[in-house]
């Protein structure tokens, strides 16, 4: 940035403004697993033969989810 556009800035000021704007594309990620099984469940609702499977831990945590389309 600082040959190319003459911006003289520090790392972390550099790094603080990339994960604001990956956080501006992107969502937070703690939203974006809470609205996970309402997805799977639409998925399951309007895709006949679609299995969805969310597993979690003891604190409710996203562990992982499987999904299979159906055809």
């Amino acid at each position: 940035m600082r040959d190319k556009h003459d911006i003289n800035h520090s790392y972390n000021k550099a790094y603080r403004s990339k994960g604001c704007a990956l956080h501006t594309v992107f969502g937070d990620p703690y939203e974006s697993f809470k609205m996970l099984s309402a997805y799977f469940h639409m998925l399951e609702k309007y895709n006949p033969g679609t299995v969805t499977k969310i597993e979690t831990d003891r604190k409710n945590w996203f562990k992982y989810g499987f999904m299979a389309l159906g055809a």
